[in-house]
């Protein structure tokens, strides 16, 4: 899963800091900067970036406002807000869960349980609206209600993985490489 890989990633890093930055999301320009100073300056020891989905769609503009939104008011950012924290905070609550889906509510939900709260930049993280332009922004947004319902009701991410890839199994990767 994508968090055993981070953590991979993780423990390869020399820095104070980490930063996850998805695959298919762009730092704001002075963003790398910004998240540096929240940690290095002591405002906090973990941080996220407001969300921008890559699209002129107006329902896409409001979608994402909306999950900026949401991750302010449950202190919960999702990890294509690019999550960074200081690296002895990360390892300190254990890293991302080897779990293939929800690993970034999971440590988000570990930092709520030290009593730690993120920092929220207003410079928005830009995320590919591929995902919600093939499979619809209806269905999108109404299958990761579900699926972050269900997990917070106790369904293992593991069966909440094969219902979000019903084509794949945890252990398998990705069955392809996408566009």
């Amino acid at each position: 899963g994508r968090g055993s890989q981070m953590n991979v990633g993780a423990q390869a890093a020399q820095g104070e800091v980490l930063l996850f930055l998805h695959a298919d999301a762009e730092l704001p320009p002075q963003g790398l900067a910004q998240a540096l100073a929240v940690i290095r300056q002591g405002q906090g020891v973990a941080g996220a970036f407001d969300l921008a989905i890559d699209s002129p769609r107006r329902s896409l503009r409001i979608l994402a406002r909306c999950a900026s939104w949401r991750s302010r008011l449950t202190q919960i950012p999702y990890g294509d807000q690019a999550l960074f924290l200081r690296r002895s905070t990360f390892w300190e609550i254990g890293g991302y869960p080897p779990q293939p889906l929800m690993e970034d509510v999971a440590l988000m939900e570990a930092l709520k349980g030290r009593g730690d709260r993120p920092i929220f930049l207003r410079d928005r993280v830009r995320v590919s609206a591929r995902r919600w332009e093939r499979e619809g922004i209806v269905y999108c947004t109404l299958r990761n209600w579900t699926l972050l319902t269900l997990y917070y009701l106790g369904v293992s991410p593991e069966r909440l993985y094969r219902w979000y890839h019903p084509s794949r199994h945890p252990s398998q990767g990705r069955s392809r490489i996408s566009p």
